[in-house]
């Protein structure tokens, strides 16, 4: 049965059928396959293919919106084409189908109508599934309801988010917002043709922002923001501890990965999912460690959360608050057996002898009791003895036929035979649910935990736990966290049953916590004395000023180490021991502690990874809060209020309150940072004021979607320019926060895909688009720090000697001749989306700086140099080099088509140059040209004449198995690869082996592959071979196209079938070797955007869409004693349509506002 005749969806247990109505499905398929409007309409309703209830619905539905996202038309015939692409045609019933839809529309102006009907339809559906999950869950009776009740909430909350909001806003409306929590803070003739960004000297360079361009913005916004990849996080769903490198590897593998932020808004704990992960390199880093005693290592220009905003750690000083988690409520749901838990808790006390045999002391007799009961359930013999007065001992044994649960508890966890220093939590504990985590903690706490309290001179009290391991107690005290409990760290020297010795304890002395503490969890054989202190906490007179409510004021901010470092600890010297807050200050937020820096150490180098979070812009990490666009911005803001031209400004990276909030510091002149934590001048309102009445009239549109998609863009910024007849300029920031089709290989890929749509986007609405674009953090390896095009991120390069194959002449010529020549619009050939070889465009080759490069051999010999992340076609889609594997096949050339422009040529002049190269072989190095390049251009009968009269001089015969192999050896290493890409022009594939020692160059040999090109290549030497028709073995030949064929038809296996008939064939990988560094060079290809080098398919740059490609640079974020503090160079490395060059301009610092040098400031 064909999908198109599956009957419609399940039934329910109960008979009922979820609600569905396929004739609104259909005109609304209908409707977009005649008006582009449709489209539109259900992009705006974020109808998804999801949400047709039949499937073959739902692709019609995604080939719609594939087409129209790529800027084609969609109609039965390009929706046809598009679905057989992906060979769906058939399953949907054929092209008639989608003839029938179209014919049978009511109406098109109708298509929202009908895109909320299937919206709607489709939500009740969702909600009828998680209705259904969340009943099954409450029959299974959970053991934590709260944490039921969460995840029921949270599942209903996800079905709610289906739903698209309206997320743009006019700034008039947002200046409301933002004035009142301004005052809350307190009580607490012109030759410029396109749209003017308000910069004189950029303005000059592009006559302003031209109609329809698409500009890139490229910056460094972060330099250096980073953490070291042993750093824990906290999965919020599972409670499991996962390092930062660990979230890193799986964030760029697209796994879902999740992560805990402070909320910028309501300052409470949300879960975010981070949608950039970036490896930054080993760099230098600072241990931060608090009054607490929580670490953090970090880079010097990592930001930290303090009471006047975020701070990068060269401005934080020791004294300084910074915000931490009051508590982090994540707990796991995978329970354990009871006397495992219990177990666990005791044998890592430091009482516990885990050798040969198990020896368990204590002071408690019922600690000794309790632990030889849970011992006696997991089938271990308990033997207990009380030699010594006042102390306890419990020896285990497994039986003797047993040994099995023994090796489970001791073996499984890491305890058997390790040193008491040595011991740690192990992670399966951290993914307890609560009740068992509370568990865990009171055999600890009963064990090697005490508690002391006195009334005298106001009272005091604390209970504390102690451990001989520091990794031990650090994991006590991030589990005591997850209750809102905040112990204080530090090491001492302790003295227990005869030994005395260095330790660590934890410390909880605040009131709340201690009634938490003895009312959650407890202290196991010390319940009558937690008692008692309860008894006594009501008459305590606790003077303590605790972190959270009055931390210590910043009478450090002013440093000699001066802002390009952190402000150490002197060597030597131990911050007093006192408590974290002495003197008042800003009051925290109620999920945030402060808590005051104690020491700032050089740690060395290390290898460090960082996150961007949308929306909040930082995550915990180690239990520390830590962070995560003014040119832009500036931009906007001059279109809007002096050239009165409407701007659309998306913000992927910073909320509505955060882009108002700078635009009326820049507007107003008022210092951003008393802007952020209120302290404003009386001078300042008068500013405000002024600022807020000129910005409100401005038509400025702010959106603050943080996964806004290109089609999400398209349809806001499109129905704007409906309502207000004129669009000026639509700005995105950022580009790589974007998110791209589900379906792309990669995020190049998908990157690459987003930056055509933008430029989509410009030419349908004729208006600029501005995309600001982070660039490769390989820059700050440089010694020149300017950003040239390579540096956009997601763009890869070669080296000079990389050949392109030309589509006109059929020869090779190298991108360095290609530069130096200046020649632009090179015919080239290229794969489009079927896999096909056609003749595409090359705009020009450019340079783009030295970065480090690594050669990539293929089995059939073919080699390229080039850069990391240069991105090539494998099976599975484009593949950055440092993402390929030994063993990933590449898409190679299959067969190569006769040039464009032919070259005529006698039998005797082909012969004579076949004598000449052969002669030049002798005399020429290896790898200099001798092949004419007049030869490539030549017909195919011409082709075998010259290869015939070359090929005897290196002929040869070797045995692969029983079956011999022809092979060609020549001195010239060039020569053989110049005879690999002759054969490509006749579909003979060969093989390429580099002889001697330096297989770099000198001799090589070229090996006839496969059986058809053996045949192949027989029959057209004409008997110029003895092996005519004989095997050569398989080698690294795949599949021939006509058995792969075969294959494809036998399973009717569309995606199958399309490799069979593609141009292209898979060459393994076989080695990538590292080069060093190099000058490497760039090219743009329209339309396809890649090409063939060195016989390998590659792609090319991502600014090949933009017309215009800006950088900024301020010279003293590299080099703090800068000469050109205060100023920002603006670089136009690409621009289109005229000249490049470099505009000068004044930041602003305070003002976070970039402004002209000559005024304006």
């Amino acid at each position: 049965m064909a999908v198109a005749e599956v009957p419609p969806g399940p039934q329910r247990g109960d008979g009922r059928v979820p609600p569905y109505n396929l004739e609104a499905e259909e005109s609304l398929l209908g409707a977009m396959l005649l008006s582009k409007d449709a489209i539109v309409a259900a992009s705006e309703l974020g109808v998804s293919s999801e949400d047709f209830y039949k499937p073959v619905h739902g692709h019609i539905f995604d080939a719609i919106l594939s087409l129209y996202g790529a800027g084609e038309p969609a109609d039965p015939v390009t929706v046809g084409e598009e679905l057989r692409r992906a060979g769906l045609l058939g399953d949907i019933g054929g092209p008639g189908l989608l003839v029938s839809l179209q014919v049978r529309t009511p109406a098109t102006s109708s298509a929202a109508r009908y895109a909320r009907i299937v919206g709607e339809h489709a939500l009740l559906r969702r909600l009828i599934a998680v209705a259904g999950e969340i009943a099954e869950m409450g029959y299974r009776v959970p053991d934590d309801v709260a944490e039921a009740v969460d995840r029921a909430e949270a599942m209903v909350f996800d079905v709610a988010q289906h739903r698209v909001s309206d997320t743009m806003a006019p700034i008039r409306d947002l200046l409301d917002h933002t004035l009142t929590r301004l005052e809350m803070l307190y009580e607490k003739a012109d030759s410029i043709t396109g749209v003017p960004t308000g910069y004189r000297g950029f303005d000059e360079l592009l006559s302003g922002l031209q109609p329809s361009s698409l500009v890139i913005v490229g910056a460094r916004p972060a330099t250096g923001k980073c953490l070291t990849g042993d750093t824990l996080l906290v999965e919020p769903r599972t409670g499991a501890r996962v390092t930062l490198a660990e979230v890193y590897r799986r964030g760029r593998r697209g796994d879902h990965v999740e992560v805990t932020s402070l909320g910028a808004a309501d300052h409470g704990l949300h879960v975010r999912r981070p949608n950039a992960f970036v490896d930054d390199g080993v760099r230098p880093v600072f241990r931060v460690r608090t009054r607490l005693g929580r670490e953090v290592r970090t880079t010097a220009a990592h930001p930290f959360l303090t009471p006047t905003g975020w701070r990068p750690l060269a401005e934080v000083a020791v004294g300084t608050p910074v915000a931490v988690p009051r508590v982090l409520p994540v707990f796991g749901n995978e329970a354990r057996p009871r006397a495992e838990i219990v177990l666990l808790a005791y044998l890592l006390s430091d009482g516990a002898h885990t050798g040969a045999s198990v020896r368990f002391t204590a002071t408690s007799p019922a600690v000794i009791d309790d632990l030889a009961h849970h011992a006696r359930q997991v089938e271990v013999e308990a033997v207990t003895e009380r030699s010594v007065p006042g102390v306890s001992t419990c020896r285990l044994h497994p039986p003797a036929d047993r040994s099995d649960p023994w090796h489970h508890v001791l073996g499984g966890h890491g305890l058997m035979g390790t040193s008491p220093h040595r011991r740690s939590v192990p992670e399966w504990v951290f993914r307890l649910p609560r009740r068992q985590v509370a568990l865990f903690l009171n055999r600890l706490l009963g064990v090697d935990g005490s508690l002391w309290w006195s009334t005298r001179q106001g009272g005091t009290a604390y209970v504390s736990y102690c451990s001989r391991s520091g990794e031990l107690v650090a994991d006590v005290a991030h589990l005591l966290l997850r209750f809102g409990i905040n112990a204080r760290r530090r090491r001492r020297v302790i003295h227990r049953q005869g030994w005395s010795g260095p330790a660590h304890e934890l410390e909880v002395t605040s009131v709340p916590e201690l009634r938490h503490l003895a009312t959650e969890i407890g202290m196991f054989s010390k319940d009558s004395a937690l008692a008692n202190l309860l008894a006594h906490i009501d008459q305590l007179d606790h003077r303590q000023r605790r972190a959270s409510q009055a931390p210590r004021a910043l009478a450090h901010a002013a440093s000699p180490a001066g802002p390009g470092a952190p402000h150490r600890t002197p060597a030597g010297r131990r911050p007093a021991a006192r408590d974290s807050t002495d003197a008042p200050c800003a009051p925290a937020p109620t999920s945030v502690l402060w808590d005051e820096v104690v020491a700032i150490d050089d740690d060395g180098p290390a290898q460090v990874y960082d996150l961007t979070v949308p929306g909040d812009h930082n995550f915990v990490a180690a239990d520390v809060f830590v962070h995560n666009t003014a040119f832009a911005l500036g931009m906007a803001a001059h279109a809007a209020l002096e050239a009165h031209r409407p701007v659309l400004f998306f913000s992927l990276e910073m909320s509505h309150l955060e882009i108002t909030q700078r635009l009326l510091a820049s507007e107003a002149r008022v210092d951003s940072t008393r802007m952020r934590n209120g302290r404003l001048a009386e001078s300042d309102w008068t500013k405000i004021s002024h600022a807020i009445g000129r910005l409100a009239e401005a038509p400025l549109y702010i959106d603050d979607n943080p996964r806004a998609t290109v089609l999400e863009i398209r349809a806001k910024a499109r129905r704007l320019k409906s309502r207000l007849g004129d669009l000026g300029i639509v700005v995105v920031d950022y580009l790589q926060l974007m998110t791209g089709r589900d379906r792309a290989e990669n995020r190049q890929v998908e990157v690459s895909e987003i930056s055509r749509g933008l430029k989509v986007l410009a030419r349908e609405l004729q208006t600029p688009v501005v995309a600001l674009s982070q660039l490769s953090r390989g820059l700050e390896l440089r010694a020149d720090k300017r950003p040239m095009l390579a540096d956009l991120r997601e763009s890869g390069c070669l080296t000079a000697d990389a050949r392109v194959l030309r589509a006109d002449t059929g020869a090779e010529v190298t991108m360095g001749e290609l530069l130096l020549s200046g020649e632009r619009d090179i015919p080239v050939w290229t794969v489009d989306r079927d896999l096909a070889l056609v003749a595409g465009t090359m705009s020009h080759v450019f340079a783009s700086g030295t970065k480090p490069v690594y050669r990539l051999r293929l089995g059939s010999g073919r080699r390229i140099d080039a850069s990391a992340n240069h991105p090539f076609l494998t099976v599975g889609g484009w593949l950055r080099l440092d993402e390929l594997a030994i063993g990933t096949r590449v898409a190679v050339p299959r067969r190569l088509p006769a040039p464009t422009r032919r070259c005529e040529w006698a039998v005797a002049e082909v012969r004579e140059a076949a004598r000449e190269v052969v002669e030049a072989t002798d005399r020429l190095p290896a790898d200099c040209p001798v092949v004419p390049r007049a030869i490539f251009s030549l017909p195919d009968d011409a082709l075998v004449a010259f290869l015939a009269a070359v090929w005897p001089h290196g002929d040869g015969v070797s045995h692969h198995g029983h079956r011999p192999r022809p092979h060609c050896v020549s001195a010239s290493s060039r020569l053989i690869d110049d005879l690999q890409t002759l054969l490509l022009r006749l579909e003979v594939h060969s093989r390429v082996v580099r002889l001697g020692s330096n297989a770099a160059v000198g001799r090589a040999r070229l090996s006839i592959e496969g059986d058809e090109s053996s045949r192949r290549f027989g029959e057209l030497m004409a008997g110029a071979m003895a092996l005519a028709g004989q095997g050569a073995g398989q080698g690294v030949a795949p599949p021939s196209r006509h058995r792969l064929a075969q294959v494809a038809a036998a399973l009717d296996d569309a995606a199958l079938d399309r490799r069979a008939r593609a141009d292209v064939r898979w060459d393994p990988v076989v080695a990538i070797d590292s080069l060093g560094e190099r000058p490497v060079y760039d090219a743009t290809v329209a339309e396809t955007h890649n090409f063939v080098a060195n016989g390998i398919v590659v792609e090319n740059s991502l600014e090949q869409d933009a017309d215009v490609v800006v950088f900024l640079y301020r010279d003293e974020l590299y080099h703090p004693e800068s000469p050109d503090r205060g100023t920002a160079e603006v670089l136009v490395a690409k621009h289109r349509s005229g000249p490049t060059g470099m505009d000068r301009l004044a930041f602003l610092d305070h003002y976070t506002r970039f402004a002209n040098m000559a005024k304006d400031i």
